[in-house]
């Protein structure tokens, strides 16, 4: 589905429904690795099992966080949940550890907000300009007498 289309038909409540998603895929992966970790000095069995549902989370994260690339933010709010998706996964656990996804996801949805934010940017110079251009002259040129 090409970019911005997918926000056609479902629009903010996608994009939140989406940052929502991976904010809590990532609490489930961090709980995963709390498990782990308790249990690494156990030698257990259930170790297998607990990386396995482990991976799961892992690329189902990978591909909600690429579905949200796929998905252009259209207002303020949904930039902001955007964007703390991506501080999110950029985020390492401990000092010196890998990130959360590959760096091509990350990136990808990186590049997304930097288009999102440039689009915004741009339709409202674009709002104020037409704004401006609407105001009777007397009006602007009073306006600008006075600075």
């Amino acid at each position: 589905m090409p970019r911005g289309e997918e926000a056609e038909q479902g629009g903010t409540l996608n994009l939140v429904l989406l940052c929502s998603a991976c904010l809590c895929l990532n609490k489930l992966r961090t709980d995963l690795d709390n498990r782990i970790a308790a249990l690494h000095l156990q030698d257990d069995e259930g170790n297998d099992a607990l990386w396995q549902e482990l991976e799961d989370v892992l690329l189902e994260l990978g591909d909600t966080a690429e579905r949200l690339a796929s998905i252009s933010a259209t207002q303020l709010t949904e930039l902001r949940a955007k964007a703390e998706v991506l501080a999110v996964l950029m985020r390492t656990d401990d000092v010196g550890s890998d990130p959360v996804l590959p760096h091509d996801r990350t990136r990808a949805l990186a590049l997304s907000l930097a288009k999102d934010l440039a689009d915004l940017s741009s339709d409202s110079a674009n709002a104020a300009c037409r704004w401006i251009d609407w105001l009777p002259s007397a009006v602007r040129r009073a306006r600008w007498a006075r600075h």
